[in-house]
């Protein structure tokens, strides 16, 4: 399973013990976070987040996302006028990837029906 944590929530869900990442650095299925671009970018910043980042990627368990593929779709997105998210490098993260569970601490997401490429 594919997971991408916002950096919003990563203090709650990845600098800290947390379900969360105790299953990520767990040995019970195949967990994957995924990160890539902005978000990447913004998460290493947090140094406790870079650590786990950098033992996730070690362990086969930190999946990225084309680079250029990402920018694509953030573009698509920016210029639809379809996304109204603040976070629209996370959607498109989500898009490019294929994941499909999100930790954040926003409360309420827009709606991505039709976001579809």
């Amino acid at each position: 399973m594919c997971l991408i944590v916002d950096a919003d929530a990563a203090g709650r869900f990845l600098a800290n013990p947390s379900p969360l990442r105790n299953w990520l650095l767990g040995d019970k299925g195949d967990p994957r976070l995924v990160a890539a671009g902005r978000l990447m970018r913004e998460l290493v910043k947090l140094g406790d987040v870079r650590r786990l980042l950098a033992t996730l990627n070690r362990a086969g368990r930190l999946r990225s996302a084309d680079a250029a593929q990402l920018r694509k779709e953030e573009s698509r997105l920016r210029g639809g006028r379809q996304c109204q998210s603040n976070d629209i490098h996370v959607v498109a993260l989500a898009l490019v990837s294929g994941a499909r569970t999100l930790a954040t601490l926003i409360m309420r997401l827009p709606t991505t029906s039709g976001m579809q490429s």
